[in-house]
């Protein structure tokens, strides 16, 4: 595999780093691809603008993969006889941040 660009690395719902194999970790001996990994997450909390899109996309991301969402897509799998009697799985058609009682943003 060849080297990926710097521009590369971000992507719609994350940023790739590389692979961190596992080893002993000794903190006076840190491997290239920990120390960018280690750079990869100094820049999240230095860079305002990049964290909030990767929040946002977050929980654009977590909301495809709510319960109720779901289950409304096996629902439409499943034969009429085999339906599941409707019930509140606990999600909603609002983002993570806006569920009622949460206390604000998940991030």
């Amino acid at each position: 595999m060849g080297k990926s660009r710097p521009d590369e690395k971000y992507c719609k719902y994350g940023i790739l780093t590389p692979y961190v194999h596992d080893r002993d970790y000794h903190i006076d001996r840190i491997t290239k691809e920990e120390a960018e990994l280690g750079d990869t997450i100094l820049e999240l909390f230095d860079n305002d603008e990049l964290y909030q899109n990767y929040h946002r996309q977050a929980l654009k991301r977590a909301k495809r993969y709510q319960a109720d969402r779901i289950m409304r897509q096996w629902d439409a799998l499943l034969p009429d006889g085999t339906k599941r009697q409707e019930r509140n799985y606990g999600g909603t058609d609002r983002g993570l941040g806006d569920r009622q009682g949460s206390g604000g943003d998940l991030l």
